[in-house]
């Protein structure tokens, strides 16, 4: 019959965790180890247990490792495979991330692997006799189970040194000053207060202390400024508007900031950011879009309602047009005027906003501001944009996905090698993307595809027109049947996508599947795809 080495009970939201070897003094075998695994695993992933605490059963908490294990064990004693110690140590789950608060109940000695065990907790409660110590000092066994980690983020690096070096036990009172334990009672009490504490802790709102308790932990492996990102983001456990008006410091610490807008390419027609081609309305955008999405999305929840909400640049009121909370320049206006001061203002009338967990107040006037500087505009003819020649390998189906301006009212040309070419047969045409299929139509060349003029852009008050140019060569080692490519792949949907961002590689390195995908999600086998880039400029 197996022993019951650890004892879990579940009560009301509370998962009772204690080590059942009082005559061992709660030492930890392997198999009590096992066990003590499986009921902290519950602990994280049991979505109806929301606080952990964790005793010895008897007189003692925890006196270490049973090292009597291995002195009877006569060198026969079963080695512990080195996968497990990529997750757990010696005495179980010692280094596990607990995602969940646990108190921490010792009553006698928690030393050795026992104090190491205590350090998992969030709280440690203990009763007045308790003695912590680094016992194993004194038989010449290291810490294994995260004790040099834990101790000193707990106590500080003196103190820990104080325990690490000396081995001397600690009783809790002292513990307690040194913030090594959180309460002290009398003896034979722990537990009953460690229960208490469980129900104080799960009687606030839950979500809300879990992300101020994983805030705290993350911040202690972070910079400042990383740590100080990281705790707004526990803005996502309240409402929606209650989260948009919280963002404000955010948003409004932002307006000092000045953005350098890089336009290359004729002034009046199109703008390239970051290698994309953008229209003006798009380089606007990419570049205050916290400001006018930020207070666009607060303006639904509160201005809407309680105010008005009102767009300025260089102080008058601005005129773009407003889609799916994003503010858009006029299609007629050039790169080189985007330059400005951009302001956006909700005026409150002084209302208040309420939403059942949170009652706040909001300002007369909120502003958010944002500038935005050209720092480069030329007047050259339409931009050629950098392109890749792609080979295809022996056995290799041919597909490419060819980023193209586009506009409702643009024509779209097709040329190869020089001649028009009817697109119908080479290319399939999904919203602003071109994709050209593999097919034993589709042969090597310099194909071209061209935005003809088809709508006029306004500058100074004169009409523009337009051309705009995206070549790509491509060389056809050689092609694949429809109907192989569904033998290789298994999908009815043949049209496959190689990103070419995703497909930087030498020409010795295979593609793996990272870079290769069916349309309908599917990965394909990584041996499909043999491929060769390089980049050119035309």
């Amino acid at each position: 019959m197996e022993t019951k080495l650890v004892n879990v009970l579940f009560e009301d939201g509370i998962l009772f965790i204690s080590i059942n070897r009082p005559e061992k003094r709660n030492c930890v075998n392997h198999l009590t180890a096992l066990q003590l695994i499986k009921a902290f695993e519950r602990l994280n992933d049991d979505e109806q247990v929301k606080i952990g605490i964790f005793y010895g059963e008897g007189n003692t908490f925890c006196a270490g490792y049973d090292l009597s294990e291995v002195s009877e064990s006569k060198g026969k004693i079963d080695v512990i495979p080195h996968e497990f110690f990529q997750k757990y140590r010696y005495m179980g789950p010692s280094i596990m991330e607990i995602r969940k608060p646990l108190i921490v109940a010792i009553e006698g000695h928690a030393v050795a692997g026992g104090l190491e065990m205590s350090l998992l907790g969030d709280l440690r409660v203990a009763a007045s006799d308790a003695i912590l110590g680094v016992y194993c000092r004194r038989v010449g066994v290291p810490l294994l189970d995260g004790g040099t980690v834990r101790l000193p983020k707990v106590v500080g690096v003196g103190r820990a040194l104080d325990m690490v070096l000396t081995g001397r036990g600690v009783p809790a009172n002292e513990a307690l000053q040194w913030g090594l334990v959180n309460r002290v009672v009398q003896p034979g009490k722990a537990l009953e207060e460690a229960t208490k504490l469980a129900r104080l802790i799960t009687s606030h709102p839950y979500s809300c202390m879990l992300a101020d308790r994983d805030s705290l932990f993350k911040s202690l492996d972070l910079t400042t400024d990383e740590a100080f990102k990281y705790e707004f983001q526990s803005l996502r456990v309240l409402p929606e508007a209650i989260q948009l008006y919280l963002c404000l410091p955010i948003l409004i610490r932002a307006t000092t900031e000045e953005p350098e807008v890089k336009v290359v390419g004729t002034t009046s027609t199109v703008a390239i950011i970051d290698g994309h081609v953008s229209t003006p309305s798009k380089t606007l955008h990419a570049q205050i879009n916290d400001l006018w999405c930020g207070a666009e999305s607060l303006g639904q929840h509160i201005a809407s309602e309680y105010g008005e909400f009102t767009r300025l640049r260089d102080g008058k009121v601005f005129t773009g047009t407003v889609t799916n909370g994003k503010v858009f320049m006029e299609i007629g206006k050039a790169p080189a005027n985007l330059a400005g001061s951009y302001r956006c203002e909700i005026r409150t009338l002084d209302k208040k906003l309420y939403n059942g967990l949170l009652e706040v107040y909001v300002p007369p006037v909120l502003i958010f501001e944002k500038n935005a500087k050209v720092v480069e505009a030329t007047n050259s003819t339409p931009p050629q944009i950098v392109g890749e020649t792609i080979e295809v390998a022996e056995g290799d189906p041919l597909s490419l996905e060819c980023p193209i301006f586009s506009h409702p009212k643009a024509a779209v040309i097709w040329q190869k090698d020089g001649k028009t070419v009817d697109p119908t047969d080479i290319i399939t045409y999904q919203e602003t993307t071109l994709f050209i299929n593999g097919t034993s139509t589709f042969d090597s060349g310099s194909y071209r595809c061209i935005a003809d003029n088809s709508f006029p852009l306004t500058v100074d008050g004169q009409a523009e027109s337009f051309k705009l140019y995206y070549d790509l060569n491509v060389t056809v080692l050689a092609t694949v049947a429809d109907e192989q490519l569904r033998n290789k792949t298994g999908s009815s949907n043949l049209i496959t996508i190689l990103k070419f961002s995703l497909c930087r590689r030498d020409a010795t390195r295979r593609a793996n599947s990272a870079i290769s995908r069916i349309e309908t999600g599917s990965k394909l086998p990584p041996d499909i795809f043999r491929i060769r880039l390089r980049r050119f400029s035309v």
